[in-house]
């Protein structure tokens, strides 16, 4: 079986992303970017058809793109997981769309407000809109309980992706995509309970898989394999079926590319964010393309920022760092309120 491997940048290493969120509230652009250069969310097309790139995949974006709302695409927004607490105050929109987004920041807390958004998804929105919010949506690991209380507008294909819709999937297993479902880490009792329906070039990726494939010699795809993080135990074991472009990719196989640079691929190493040393060495091979969507080269990248691709670049968590200015300020802040509390008369002379 013929395998073709193509590897999206905007979504590498997710696992590793989380370290980079920042909360909202003490969030900020780093000093060097230039904002006017970002990008704010568009659709790209190519033979696999749609592709989202910019700001609304940027997890700490949130503050950012509150504070230019006449700049967002707003459907994009919705796969962000970030996106679904946010406080949407539309400025110059209409009314049907500021009222669209003000109930989109309620749906968790306000279960009253959910028919009255359905109905505004349903009749007042373009068709082509309306079928791509639930698509996102249904990816979105944040927005269950919208789901669980409009299950006849989910979209089943994505929402076998998401890690926090099991229960969901459970209940509805004639519904379930599997090849979507093996890459869901979450999902492992399901498969195993029905292997038959697994697919397991998909499963190869899955990083909680690892015991499953080991169990089913003959279902392991090394090409893929090679990707998974949590598969370096088992690539050790099998040095010749190793596919050294994705384990370039491979945030945890540092020690493998280490020992074996000559069988480096060095456009998938830049998107690797455990590489930045073996990177840092090697600048002329560096693919700045993938570099640029790699948070552990935010460094790197602003000593080069002629080579930056803003396209991707946006969506780097990396772009925005703690505004410490503000955490002093609280600090002190409390501080002062604790010392007053301690040393009020009240307390003193009694």
């Amino acid at each position: 079986m013929e395998i073709k491997i193509k590897i999206k940048i905007n979504k590498m290493n997710y696992y590793y992303y989380y370290k980079w969120i920042i909360p909202k509230k003490y969030c900020k652009l780093r000093e060097w970017i230039d904002i006017n250069k970002l990008n704010w969310g568009n659709y790209e097309y190519n033979e696999n058809g749609e592709y989202l790139y910019g700001l609304p995949l940027n997890f700490n974006a949130i503050g950012l793109l509150e504070q230019n709302q006449n700049k967002v695409n707003w459907i994009h927004l919705l796969s962000n997981p970030n996106s679904v607490d946010l406080y949407i105050e539309q400025q110059n929109k209409n009314k049907i769309k500021k009222l669209l987004f003000m109930l989109l920041n309620n749906i968790i807390s306000l279960n009253i407000w959910t028919s009255l958004l359905i109905y505004i998804l349903k009749n007042l929105f373009y068709k082509k809109e309306f079928i791509v919010t639930w698509k996102l949506l249904s990816l979105n690991p944040n927005a269950i309980h919208l789901l669980e209380q409009n299950q006849d507008k989910i979209n089943w294909k994505s929402l076998s992706k998401n890690p926090n819709a099991i229960h969901l999937l459970e209940q509805n297993q004639d519904k379930i995509d599997w090849k979507s479902l093996s890459k869901n880490p979450n999902a492992i009792h399901l498969l195993e309970q029905n292997q038959d329906k697994i697919n397991w070039v998909e499963l190869s990726l899955n990083p909680n898989a690892i015991e499953l494939l080991k169990q089913n010699h003959n279902n392991k795809y090394w090409m893929l394999l090679s990707l998974n993080p949590n598969a370096i135990e088992l690539l050790k074991q099998n040095y010749n079926n190793i596919f050294w472009l994705g384990l370039s990719y491979n945030p945890n196989a540092i020690y493998l590319l280490e020992k074996n640079q000559h069988k480096i691929n060095w456009m998938t190493l830049s998107s690797n964010p455990n590489a930045i040393h073996l990177l840092e060495k090697n600048q002329n091979k560096i693919d700045w393309i993938r570099l640029s969507l790699n948070p552990s080269a935010i460094f790197l990248l602003e000593q080069n920022q002629d080579k930056i691709y803003w396209k991707y670049f946006s969506e780097n968590p990396a772009i925005f760092t703690y505004d410490y200015e503000l955490i002093k300020k609280e600090r002190e802040q409390l501080n002062k309120e604790f010392v007053e509390y301690i040393y009020h008369p009240s307390r003193v002379f009694n």
